[in-house]
Order: structure tokens, then C-alpha cells, then sequence
């Protein structure tokens, strides 16, 4: 029988105990039912990186495993770090708030091209931290010194894409990432 997590258990356990999930059926919503197999912490990238990222390997009650990444953060983190200050600022975000609500942004950003499915997001006030769970995609970190065309030219026609995608009312759509 699955542990039913709401969103403020589920980000209290991440930042508290985390071992507390190993081996338990968890579940964020009635669609979203697993068990936390094993997982680590990646190190992060920067030395101000504000979020946390671990690599899940969870197992779902037909048996099949998958690899995701899960990547927190708190408020607290956020409001220390002059770029997600200044990012909120001149885009009038609420981030990390806006985690909560990834899921809007997912479907826009899939009309574009392929992106790793998002499998669970959510903001605690309790905690005052945000979360996303996608799933994991074999692929190879991107150094700085090696961005040329074979990166670029993706990326690029990518950005174009999303682009061409007409949105009915980007006034709603992109409403839940203003400050309240």
C-alpha cells in the first residue's frame, strides 16, 4: 500500500530523509504510484548552483524501472543568489513558486521538439521549496569550451519551433509565473 504524499511531506522528506523513501511505495498523486529503488546526489555544477539534483531509479507496481532526476530547491536558496533575483525581477517570476505549475510550460516547451517527460512537480509552502521529477535521457554534459555548430544548430532550430507555436491566451498561460 503506497504512502500518499502531499506536497509538503513529499519536499519535507526530501530535504530531511531523504533514505526515508528507499524501498516505500510513494504516492504524489493517483496516477503517479512507485518505489524509490536507489538513489544519488549529482554534484552540482557551479559553486553557486541553488539547486539540488538527485538520479532516482524507481520501479512502478507492473515492475518496470526508469531512471529520473529529481531537482529541488528552497526559497531561501533562491533569494541568496543575485541571478534568480535579478531573473524574477525583470520577468516578474516567482521562482521557485513557478515549479508548482511546470507542467503548463512542459506542453509548450514539447510542441517544440522532444524534451524528457515530466513525471511530478510541486511547490510546499510549508517547506517554502519546489521540485521537478522528469524522466532521465541518456545523453552527455555540455562543457562551455566544446559550444559549436553540432550544439548550436539543435538548440537553435529548437528555439525556432517554439517559436511558430501560436498560443490562445499567453496572458493565462504564463500567468501562475508573476509575483503574487
Amino acid at each position: 500500500m503506497p504512502v500518499n504524499y502531499d506536497q509538503d511531506m513529499f519536499i519535507e522528506a526530501l530535504l530531511n530523509n531523504r533514505e526515508s523513501f528507499l524501498e516505500q511505495w510513494v504516492s504524489l498523486n493517483s496516477e503517479c504510484v512507485f518505489k524509490i529503488v536507489s538513489f544519488s546526489e549529482i554534484p552540482p555544477s557551479f559553486v553557486d548552483s541553488t539547486h539540488i539534483i538527485l538520479e532516482f531509479m524507481v520501479e512502478f507496481t507492473s515492475q518496470k524501472q526508469a531512471r529520473w532526476l529529481l531537482k529541488y530547491t528552497t526559497q531561501k536558496r533562491i533569494s541568496s543568489n543575485v541571478f534568480w533575483q535579478r531573473l524574477n525581477h525583470l520577468f516578474s517570476m516567482s521562482f521557485p513558486h513557478s515549479l508548482a505549475v511546470a507542467d503548463n510550460v512542459f506542453s509548450l516547451l514539447s510542441a517544440g521538439g522532444e524534451i524528457p517527460a515530466l513525471k511530478a512537480n510541486g511547490w510546499s509552502n510549508q517547506a517554502q521549496a519546489g521540485f521537478i521529477a522528469v524522466e532521465y535521457i541518456d545523453g552527455s554534459k555540455i562543457e562551455c569550451d566544446v559550444l559549436d555548430d553540432t550544439v548550436l544548430k539543435p538548440l537553435q532550430q529548437f528555439l525556432s519551433r517554439l517559436e511558430t507555436i501560436r498560443v490562445e491566451n499567453p496572458q493565462k498561460e504564463f500567468e501562475c509565473f508573476k509575483k503574487s
